[in-house]
């Protein structure tokens, strides 16, 4: 280093202060951009598993809508057998003769 600082010395020594954080800085961006990239791969296979369970679940939505109609009309026909029942024993006070045996085959 000189006895005294030259304009040229300090623009010098500047340029290469400059210079090293310049280099600092893009090796920062691309270590982030490197990182990012990972972390943007990593979502995505995230992403296509959460895309099959909603996949899934949508086709165990279905079979429970399926399964639901099927037991409302499993209901209705208990009820609707339960009213014949009803109807058969009050046609038979009233002395109607009828084989319960012949309505209600199973």
């Amino acid at each position: 280093m000189p006895d005294y600082v030259t304009k040229e010395y300090f623009d010098q020594r500047l340029d290469g202060v400059v210079s090293t954080i310049r280099e600092d800085i893009r090796d920062v961006i691309s270590h982030f951009n490197k990182s990012q990239a990972e972390q943007n791969k990593r979502l995505d296979v995230m992403d296509k598993r959460f895309d099959g369970v909603d996949k899934r679940l949508d086709g165990i939505d279905a079979r429970f809508d399926q399964i639901d109609s099927k037991l409302d009309a499993i209901m209705e026909m208990l009820a609707t057998r339960k009213e014949l029942h009803n109807l058969v024993r009050a046609l038979k006070k009233q002395g109607v003769v009828l084989d319960e045996a012949e309505i209600f085959t199973v």
